[in-house]
């Protein structure tokens, strides 16, 4: 199980990682737009075995869903029962739905690698949607954009505690290189995260699943505004860091016996 979570780690690592490189490729209007977590790969379904590379990832981001799933039941890192802890759990549970989804996403559409991005966003339009048709689905809607503010802002708090580092198994000069890694990752990453919940309470307000957007519309909707290419830069960059310190956990990290 913990060689499972390792590699859920190092797929999680190389989905921000090109989430990243993207973003800060269009910032410096080198072409192409900002792309969310699925369509980042859909450049390394063209490189050689590029097939067999995603396949690969999907089977580690199932991996990284599944060890989300046993953080969120049997509590290896023992968050406790507190309020705190089982909010993290919750946090985690949801986790694993993403990332198990995404995993699935990436496996169906193998044979239609030109699709990613595109599929990416409609997936945003069509939850949107799918919430919106409900009774009272704007009130549902605006919950889901509130949580995701919520989680934006436990990354933020999370990257600023300054505490990241202390889980990884390495020595002392590799763990003060991973702080400022895994700072600005973080921080970087609750950004996204807070934006894209905007996004989604202003189509809740106006009743538009269109204005609802995954990450890739949103770092692009960023890049609109002015000096937006240069925050795009630094929230690309921190998204990279991100995806960086995922690979140094992959390696690193301690990992504690369930209760």
């Amino acid at each position: 199980m913990l060689i499972a979570a390792r590699v859920g780690y190092a797929a999680r690592g190389v989905v921000y990682v090109s989430v990243g490189l993207l973003a800060l490729r269009a910032a410096r209007g080198a072409g192409g737009d900002p792309q969310g977590l699925l369509g980042a790969l859909e450049p390394l379904g063209t490189a050689p075995l590029g097939k067999v590379w995603l396949s690969l990832i999907a089977i580690g981001l199932s991996c990284f869903a599944l060890w989300r799933g046993i953080q969120a039941v049997l509590d290896p890192d023992h968050e406790g029962h507190l309020l705190k802890g089982v909010f993290k759990r919750i946090g985690q549970g949801v986790s694993a739905l993403v990332y198990g989804g995404l995993s699935y996403s990436l496996l169906e559409l193998l044979d239609e690698l030109g699709e990613l991005g595109e599929v990416d966003e409609q997936k945003a339009d069509m939850q949107a949607s799918m919430l919106l048709n409900l009774p009272h689905g704007h009130v549902l809607l605006m919950a889901f954009g509130t949580v995701l503010i919520g989680c934006g802002v436990a990354n933020a708090l999370h990257g600023l505690s300054g505490r990241l580092q202390s889980g990884l198994d390495c020595s002392g000069k590799l763990r003060r290189l991973a702080k400022p890694i895994g700072r600005s990752g973080y921080i970087a990453r609750g950004a996204a995260f807070g934006l894209m919940g905007v996004f989604i309470i202003r189509a809740a307000l106006h009743r538009a699943p269109g204005e609802s957007k995954g990450m890739g519309a949103t770092l692009d909707a960023l890049s609109q505004q002015p000096g937006g290419p240069y925050t795009l830069a630094l929230i690309a960059a921190g998204l990279m860091a991100f995806g960086v310190f995922g690979l140094m956990e992959a390696r690193y990290r301690e990992f504690r016996e369930p209760r």
